[in-house]
């Protein structure tokens, strides 16, 4: 459980620091367009400008981080395997019961 809660934390983190430098760029791309454009066409080239800075704003996750995402969905596989292997195993269980007549 605290392997989950640290993998959030960390991921939690790192969006909350690609937001600020997105942020922050666009505050920067916003003075330098308008000081560039002081005439009416400031907002549309801001918009322009501001959706190619958001739409290649990533920011990178650190190492633990992709490390813990990988060992969480190894985690999952596992989990996920042994329940449908207990579902099999019941039905088989359940099917030759009905076949020699114990159910």
């Amino acid at each position: 459980m605290s392997k989950q809660i640290a993998l959030f934390a960390a991921v939690a983190m790192a969006a909350s620091q690609a937001a600020a430098s997105v942020r922050h760029t666009a505050d920067r791309a916003g003075r330098v367009i308008g000081e560039l454009m002081p005439d009416g066409s400031v907002k549309i080239a801001a918009a322009g400008g501001l959706t190619m800075l958001g739409a290649s704003a990533h920011a990178a996750l650190p190492a633990a981080v992709t490390t813990a995402i990988s060992d969480a969905g190894t985690d999952m596989t596992t989990a996920v395997t042994a329940i449908i292997t207990a579902f099999v195993v019941f039905w088989g269980l359940k099917k030759l019961a009905s076949k020699f007549g114990w159910i």
